[in-house]
């Protein structure tokens, strides 16, 4: 698969500056997904492995920024490279008629690693990057009643995921690695067709988040450019 993106934008948002920002964004990737599956019966169940080899590349350059009103040239190249591989498997059981129990483990591995470069007017060009790796189980379990096919009641458990990395400044050309961020998810959902047009859907979830990523701004750079993503020690979602 490959996917590439052009933009033009204009920095300052009126015609009064000729502050521009010129990018390109271009995604490279190679899957692989091969499964073994039970479809019918009381118990069923699949087993797969996935494998993906990816390159994503940011290019930008520009005219902008300070001082006024001149601006300054400016150009951002970074590339990173992914490698995935995991092993999955689930299953439905089923207990009694309309009630299943069902669930599944991800056990996914991930190597990351950046290399960027940024250079601001007259200033040398600055250059950093980071790799990372993480190895993870991703368990999900999920018990549901369905008297009828317009009425169900679910209750779920999981654990979510959100992938690590590298971070980069590019003001600064500083770069600092990031942890994954994890969610412990609890979810009760229920359907009913009050009417052959009217449906009702509810749902109570809670979320436990660990290592959340959070992006903080690099003091005396460009806001919104300049950040760096930490792990948060303690969070929250409500």
């Amino acid at each position: 698969q490959r996917f590439a993106v052009d933009s033009l934008a204009d920095l300052d948002g009126a015609s009064r500056l000729s502050w521009f920002n010129q990018g390109r964004k271009e995604e490279r990737r190679a899957t692989g997904d091969v499964t073994l599956a039970r479809p019918e019966g009381r118990t069923r169940w699949l087993l797969g492995a996935y494998a993906e080899r990816s390159t994503y590349v940011l290019d930008y350059t520009g005219v902008g920024l300070a001082p006024l009103p001149r601006g300054s040239a400016f150009a951002h190249h970074a590339t990173e490279t992914v490698a995935i591989a995991a092993l999955y498997g689930r299953a439905d059981y089923a207990l009694l008629p309309g009630l299943h129990l069902n669930g599944g483990v991800r056990y996914n591995g991930e190597n990351r690693d950046l290399t960027a470069s940024s250079v601001f007017g007259a200033l040398p060009r600055k250059t950093a990057g980071g790799s990372t790796s993480a190895a993870d189980w991703l368990p999900q379990l999920r018990l549901q009643w369905q008297p009828a096919p317009d009425r169900s009641l679910a209750l779920k458990w999981s654990r979510g995921y959100r992938s690590g990395g590298t971070s980069f400044a590019p003001f600064f050309g500083l770069a600092r690695d990031y942890q994954p961020e994890y969610a412990d998810e609890t979810e009760l959902a229920g359907r009913l067709a009050l009417t052959p047009t009217l449906k009702l859907n509810a749902a109570l979830f809670h979320a436990a988040i660990r290592d959340q990523q959070v992006p903080v701004a690099v003091p005396g750079g460009f806001p919104g450019i300049d950040n760096l993503l930490y792990n948060a020690d303690t969070s929250r979602r409500s």
